[in-house]
């Protein structure tokens, strides 16, 4: 056993506690594979905005920085019908999980099996960290917010264009550009849904 629950606390073998993760539940309704032992780190969908974009690739990312682990995962595998892969006998212990979902269309979850116990302290702290500040990496999410919001400028009409700079103060001039000036780029930041 790689973790021990005690009360309402989870704890790696090595008496370490996780303070924010924890493992997966199977869900009602539930018909795709199992992730019994497994913990849930961040997730997107098909509708999630910026920020929460940007948090789940760095989360990601900083844990397949670390040193690669693999685990055999068929006794799980072997309790569903559909899996996606065929041999679950040595997989990665950091993955994203993609499912379907009758509301939102599709989830991605990231799963990190407690084998990898680097991988599961560094999630626990980021995902600590995003309980006192809202982005893991600011500098990532500017540049995303950045590229959406000129993406989505240089795709409008210009009919809607000229609405916009009237809305913000703008000359409608601007609105011949494929880039938004800084006054609209900022008003389009602020009132960005």
């Amino acid at each position: 056993m790689f973790w021990y629950k005690d009360g309402s606390h989870y704890f790696l073998s090595d008496n370490t506690e996780l303070r924010a993760i924890r493992p997966w539940e199977r869900p009602d309704s539930w018909a795709g594979k199992p992730w019994d032992g497994w913990f849930v780190g961040l997730s997107r969908t098909r509708d999630s905005d910026v920020l929460t974009e940007s948090n789940f690739y760095v989360f990601l990312d900083a844990l397949r920085a670390l040193p690669e682990v693999t685990v055999d995962d068929t006794e799980n595998a072997l309790q569903s019908y559909r899996t996606e892969r065929e041999d679950w006998t040595e997989v990665n212990t950091v993955m994203i999980v993609p499912e379907s979902h009758w509301a939102c269309g599709w989830i991605d979850w990231i799963a990190i099996h407690p084998k990898n116990e680097a991988a599961i302290k560094l999630a626990d702290e980021m995902l600590c960290n995003l309980s006192d500040y809202p982005a893991l990496d600011e500098d990532d999410w500017s540049e995303l917010e950045t590229n959406e919001i000129e993406e989505w400028w240089s795709k409008e009409p210009v009919r809607y264009r000229v609405e916009i700079c009237r809305d913000c103060g703008e000359s409608i001039f601007a609105a011949r550009h494929d880039y938004p000036t800084e006054k609209v780029f900022n008003w389009l930041r602020d009132t960005w849904q």
